[in-house]
């Protein structure tokens, strides 16, 4: 038996396509056995030197855990220009 939970939980998911060219995220909340919710999208262009270091990244003939790590990183702290 499932406890239901007092409150939805929220997830945040990130993402680009193919083209490397923005960042899409999406809100979404998860109560219970209910579909979850979408509650709100973004979309912002792809800062230029986080597009160079996945191309980067996407080319090379070996990667690296840190490698990945440290992209994996700078695409969730990435922030859109003032």
């Amino acid at each position: 038996m499932k406890t239901p939970t007092a409150s939805p939980l929220y997830y945040i998911g990130l993402m680009s396509g193919t083209s490397l060219d923005g960042i899409d995220a999406a809100l979404i909340a998860i109560e219970n056995d209910l579909p979850p919710r979408l509650l709100a999208t973004h979309a912002e262009p792809m800062p230029d030197d986080l597009r160079s270091l996945l191309l980067t990244l996407c080319h090379a003939e070996q990667v690296s855990f840190a490698q990945l790590a440290a992209a994996e990183h700078a695409f969730a702290s990435a922030r859109p220009k003032p």
